[in-house]
């Protein structure tokens, strides 16, 4: 199947496996995660999991959540990264054991340049461009996420990844 435009996002659509896909942004990660002590744990599917998609946005999405996932989780800490299929519904799930996120401050997570004050002084490097980039690739591919998060408990941020088969909508 030939890649196709779609004028209305410029992105490529292209079929892939979501699998394989999440596996390569794990490797790329490893290192990062080993040099802080973290356990990085990856859950890939059961069976090859084939989807119409942007392999390039897929992979910046998940790339910042796992990357985030790793700036704010202490040494020692774990960080897993689970995918889940049923029927035409795919869950990907970044759960980490990292410093959290308060409850007030939820709604401004994916504002441009938002970082929590715990994020702010945990000593990791941000601009709080990772989640806006994240929340606006999502949208771009139909997509969603959803997070869930206790301060000083870790986070868990759920996505339902869009199977673009038919081609992306406009907005």
């Amino acid at each position: 199947m030939a890649s196709s435009k779609n004028p209305q996002h410029n992105l490529s659509i292209e079929p892939l496996d979501l699998g394989e896909l999440l596996a390569g942004v794990i490797r790329d990660l490893t290192p990062i995660a080993a040099q802080k002590e973290q356990q990085l744990v990856y859950s890939p599917p059961v069976k090859p999991l084939l989807i119409d998609s942007n392999s390039d946005g897929l992979r910046t999405i998940f790339s910042n959540l796992l990357d985030n996932a790793i700036k704010y989780t202490p040494p020692g800490g774990r960080i897993t990264l689970h995918v889940y299929a049923q029927d035409e519904t795919i869950e990907v799930r970044v759960r980490d054991t990292g410093i959290g996120i308060s409850p007030e401050l939820m709604p401004h997570l994916g504002e441009e340049f938002f970082r929590t004050p715990n994020a702010r002084h945990s000593g990791s490097p941000g601009t709080g461009l990772g989640l806006s980039i994240v929340k606006q690739m999502l949208q771009r591919l139909g997509s969603r996420m959803d997070v869930e998060s206790k301060l000083n408990s870790g986070t868990t941020v759920t996505v339902w990844v869009a199977d673009n088969r038919d081609g992306l909508e406009p907005n």
